[in-house]
């Protein structure tokens, strides 16, 4: 049986792989967002304030991985300047999908996402995840 006067440990001290309520607030606060605007698409990383962290240019292995294991988005690393003007999501265009940080759908427009798929892998006879 616990020590009920025992103090609670801090999260940083707590064992890894007691499940999802035990994980850092800098993961959980994370979400990760596939956006298309005119210019081309870009997989935005969103930190607690809503603000973009990290920008990444679309090519067929980085929408792969967002669509199929994300792994830690503090670990994803950007190529595209997140500059004052670009530091708002709706500046890199519109939402096709936004993922939380344990990959559960946040939002989803879902003509865009059919759309967005066809043009990156159904026109090239590939799906995907494969």
């Amino acid at each position: 049986m616990e020590d009920p006067e025992a103090p609670y440990p801090s999260r940083p001290e707590r064992i890894a792989g007691q499940g999802d309520h035990n994980l850092l607030l800098s993961d959980v606060t994370l979400s990760a967002e596939w956006r298309t605007a005119p210019a081309g698409d870009t997989i935005v990383i969103v930190g607690e304030d809503g603000m973009v962290q990290t920008a990444c240019q679309v090519d067929v292995l980085i929408l792969r991985k967002f669509l199929t294991d994300m792994g830690d988005l503090r670990q994803w690393v950007g190529d595209q300047p997140v500059e004052k003007a670009l530091r708002s999501p709706e500046a890199w265009g519109d939402t096709v999908i936004s993922r939380g940080h344990s990959g559960e759908v946040l939002t989803l427009d879902p003509e865009l996402f059919w759309d967005r798929i066809y043009r990156w892998f159904r026109s090239r006879g590939v799906d995907y995840d494969s």
